[in-house]
């Protein structure tokens, strides 16, 4: 009879907290709950708890604000907001202007509070600098930053002028006050310089490229910022405000359950940003199992005086599958590979993600997902690791469980844009998606004791 009631207990529980989005107590509850049963011997010991179940608490649907690309989106300081960032026209049109735009939305019902068109906030910087360009640039807005002062965003972007002689191009950043302060354009002429970041110094209203961090030109080592534990910002200004802080081992997963820091005017961060994992393993001449893992990350950082921007901050790198054969120098040079750095495999969640890959890609040559750790390091959210049908998967980073599953909306709209992106709000208690495929971007509450 205990059983019955504990059993049915823990089944309401579950219950109600899908119907409210997801309760932050929940976790803790069935955490405990389940020690109750384990302690009288109502369940055995290996047998932990069915992962959470958690719908969508909201869904936006971003053709209603015009948009018909998302290239980035990102949490306020407080998690209360997000802002997406994107165009009114694809994502890849060559040679034709394309309208650029940001909201904000609440993130509690979805509702938007405050929109920018962009183009005509960055053309007048280039007629102001660049008199001369007269034709029709082609923005590409790439990546939106939220300071930690809660009002200012920082909008990276690049230019062409396709219909000029020699067509230029441009590095730019915009800077916006969402309470309606006045903008400023930062722009800097592209050197296709990709093995080095680029420094926006919006206190002296300039920008430089970083000393390059690669000892070669001709071949891009997979990195723009030399792979490391974690990243600091010093006092010294100049390129040498980020520091990369090595320890006597190297990338050593010793700290792995350390926090993942946040860029976004964090003094300190690691370079397991929100990024992609793949395992390949054919090159189009022929098959090289187990293959290769890969880990890539592409991100800007705001210091945390809001006085530098670094943008361009990029770590591919390898990883070797535990209990699976280490790929030979061969296979690495097969598959264009051998200048990658390799980095640990950081935690539980990260292995079982690989584990996954690994019994899966004998039915396709690539297999890919996008990750993303919640910030204090604790858990790791996957999307596509096996089936994008199955919505983003948590996992556990201490042993690798699998603690929720946060299904996607039933909703199928028209596809918008490319790629996916995941991110976590900055007090660990929701997560945002955006689905290329549906066309939308949910949002769901997550127990923080997960």
């Amino acid at each position: 009879m205990l059983t019955t009631l504990c059993i049915l207990l823990l089944i309401a529980l579950v219950v109600f907290a899908n119907e409210q989005g997801g309760l932050a107590i929940l976790g803790s509850t069935r955490d405990s709950l389940t020690a109750f049963l384990v302690q009288h011997r109502l369940l055995p010991n290996n047998a932990p708890p069915a992962p959470l179940v958690i719908k969508p608490s909201v869904v936006i649907l971003p053709q209603h604000d015009s948009f018909n690309c998302i290239t980035d989106t990102t949490w306020s300081p407080d998690s209360k907001y997000v802002a997406l960032l994107g165009t009114q026209q694809n994502c890849a049109v060559g040679g034709s202007a394309m309208p650029g735009l940001l909201t904000i939305h609440n993130a509690s019902n979805g509702k938007q509070v405050y929109s920018f068109l962009l183009n005509k906030l960055v053309i007048a910087a280039f007629h102001h600098q660049y008199p001369k360009l007269r034709t029709e640039a082609v923005f590409y807005y790439q990546t939106v930053l939220w300071f930690h002062d809660g009002y200012h965003l920082a909008v990276l972007f690049g230019a062409t002028f396709f219909h000029e002689p020699l067509p230029p191009s441009f590095d730019g950043l915009l800077l916006l006050d969402v309470h309606g302060g006045s903008s400023h354009v930062l722009l800097h002429p592209d050197q296709n310089n990709f093995i080095s970041y680029l420094v926006w110094d919006t206190q002296q209203g300039s920008e430089y490229i970083a000393p390059s961090n690669a000892s070669s030109t001709a071949q891009s080592p997979g990195y723009t910022i030399p792979p490391s534990p974690f990243y600091r910002w010093g006092n010294g200004g100049g390129a040498n405000e980020l520091l990369p802080v090595q320890d006597k081992v190297g990338l050593s997963p010793s700290s792995s359950l350390a926090a993942i820091g946040d860029p976004d005017g964090g003094k300190t961060f690691t370079l397991w940003q929100p990024g992609q994992l793949g395992l390949t393993t054919a090159n189009g001449n022929g098959a090289y199992l187990p293959g290769i893992a890969t880990w890539s990350t592409y991100f800007a950082a705001w210091s945390p005086d809001g006085r530098y921007i670094v943008d361009r901050l990029l770590v591919d790198g390898r990883i070797n599958i535990p209990g699976h054969s280490i790929p030979d120098h061969q296979t690495l040079l097969a598959l264009s590979m051998e200048l990658l750095p390799l980095l640990p495999v950081r935690d539980k969640a990260l292995q079982r993600v690989l584990q996954i890959f690994a019994s899966t890609i004998a039915q396709t040559d690539f297999i890919g997902a996008s990750v993303s750790w919640r910030f204090d390091g604790g858990v790791l959210a996957a999307y596509g690791a096996g089936d994008y049908d199955t919505g983003v998967v948590i996992y556990r980073c201490t042993d690798g469980t699998h603690v929720a599953t946060l299904q996607p909306s039933s909703a199928a709209l028209a596809r918008i844009g490319s790629g996916v992106v995941l991110r976590w709000s900055d007090d660990g208690a929701h997560v945002l998606l955006f689905n290329v495929g549906l066309g939308t971007v949910m949002i769901w509450n997550v127990p923080t004791s997960l």
